[in-house]
C-alpha cells in the first residue's frame, strides 16, 4: 500500500505565497497567541501566531524563547487548564452505565435475531 501520491506541478502559474518585505528587519518578533503546545527532545515547545504574520509561518519555538511574552504563554495555559478540567468534567458522564441512560433500562423490547435461509 503506497501512501504518498505522486507529485504535480500546478498549472494554474500562481505563485507561490512571499516571503512579506520588511522594512526593518528585526532579532524579536512579537507574538500575537499561542497555540498548542507540545514536548520535542525533552523541551517543552509553543506553537506561536506571530503578530503581523500569516498563519503559514506559525512556528514551534522554546519556552525559554518565549520569555518576553509571558501574557500569551499564561492565556495558552489558562486555556488548556480549562479545556483539559471540561474534557474531565465530560468523560466523567461518558462513564456511567449505558442503562441509566436508557428510560426504558432492560424492559426495552429486544429485536430477534435473524434466521439464515439455507
Amino acid at each position: 500500500m503506497q501512501l504518498l501520491e505522486e507529485y504535480r506541478p500546478r498549472h494554474d502559474n500562481a505563485e507561490l505565497m512571499k516571503m512579506p518585505d520588511l522594512e526593518d528587519p528585526q532579532d524579536e518578533w512579537e507574538v500575537e497567541e499561542v497555540w498548542d503546545k507540545r514536548r520535542i527532545r525533552g523541551a517543552i515547545h509553543y506553537l506561536v501566531k506571530w503578530a503581523g504574520w500569516l498563519s503559514e509561518y506559525n512556528s514551534y519555538e522554546l519556552a525559554s524563547h518565549l520569555a518576553k511574552a509571558p501574557k500569551a504563554v499564561a492565556d495558552f495555559e489558562r486555556k488548556l487548564k480549562w479545556k483539559q478540567k471540561k474534557a474531565r468534567t465530560a468523560s466523567a458522564y461518558d462513564d456511567t452505565d449505558d442503562e441509566d441512560d436508557d428510560p426504558m433500562g432492560a424492559m426495552a423490547p429486544r429485536k430477534r435475531a435473524r434466521r439464515s435461509r439455507v
